[in-house]
């Protein structure tokens, strides 16, 4: 079995260690929304230690987006090359900032 993610928040940044499976969808959620409770303008989720997303999280992160949005934050993402392209195919480069780390 996968080992699980280790989340780390810094600031306003959630920093994924290891691949995202169903497991840890609650936690990250959980992360996620503490973030957004914050006073920062800017939630930066960084995803360049992780090497695959399971497709749940694709619509956690739509979700909170949107929710983002509402409270007029801004929400962005940094990914490796690696996992880029999973959320080009979703569309996401048109909804948020997305910095690619090589």
């Amino acid at each position: 079995m996968a080992q699980g993610a280790d989340f780390e928040v810094k600031n306003n940044t959630l920093a994924v260690h290891n691949d995202l499976y169903w497991e840890d969808h609650e936690s990250f959620t959980t992360r996620c929304q503490d973030l957004l409770g914050k006073d920062s303008q800017e939630v930066v989720i960084d995803l360049t230690d992780c090497g695959f997303v399971f497709s749940t999280y694709l619509g956690i992160i739509g979700n909170l987006f949107v929710e983002a949005k509402e409270k007029n934050k801004k929400l962005k993402l940094r990914v490796s090359r690696r996992i880029e392209w999973i959320f080009q195919l979703a569309g996401f480069r048109e909804m948020l900032e997305i910095e690619v780390v090589d």
